[in-house]
């Protein structure tokens, strides 16, 4: 008796009725609960990496931001696709302060809280960039700063001047990518 049953991932099979035909010791496995087997697996793990791709947050800023303000002030912001960020596993900002600007760029991290309101500093002090200097950096272990289970609504990046900067020689600041998972 040749087996006609496909037992590619693929094949959709049937799910054999309770009870009925069962593996007997020493006998070939039966084809339908093969593929039923398969494909309800290739199913799952497809469904699996849908939840789990619609999860992830890897999002940023395709440009800078110019920076002329001399109070801190929201230049940046990341806002999830989903309802809220849970984690947050690293924030890779970039600064320029070019030389002639006359001026010291700062910056800050903050994660804007569930109630709308409420921000939490990421970083222990704000970062300075002095005038014809670059900050590129991966910020890591920054979730440390919000209590445990605490919804985030957005990453946002703040930053101003020491003194108003030169026509021209503006620095810039940019959220260029925060990685983690979002609910």
């Amino acid at each position: 008796m040749a087996i006609t049953q496909k037992t590619r991932w693929d094949d959709t099979g049937q799910e054999p009725p309770a009870g009925s035909a069962k593996y007997v010791a020493g006998e070939q496995p039966i084809a339908e609960y093969d593929n039923w087997f398969n494909y309800s697996t290739a199913k799952d793990i497809e469904s699996l990496n849908k939840e789990l791709s619609g999860r992830i947050l890897s999002k940023g800023n395709t440009t800078s931001a110019t920076v002329t303000e001399t109070t801190l002030t929201l230049k940046q912001e990341v806002l999830p696709d989903n309802d809220f960020i849970s984690f947050v596993h690293s924030i890779h900002v970039i600064a320029n302060n070019p030389a002639g600007s006359g001026s010291t760029l700062y910056f800050m991290l903050r994660a804007l809280l569930s109630d709308g309101v409420t921000e939490v500093d990421l970083l222990d002090a704000e970062e300075s960039v002095a005038e014809g200097a670059s900050f590129d950096d991966w910020l890591l272990d920054i979730i440390e700063k919000v209590n445990t289970n605490e919804k985030i609504m957005a990453i946002r990046l703040y930053a101003y001047c020491s003194v108003a900067p030169a026509a021209g020689y503006e620095p810039t600041v940019q959220i260029e990518k925060v990685t983690g998972v979002q609910n």
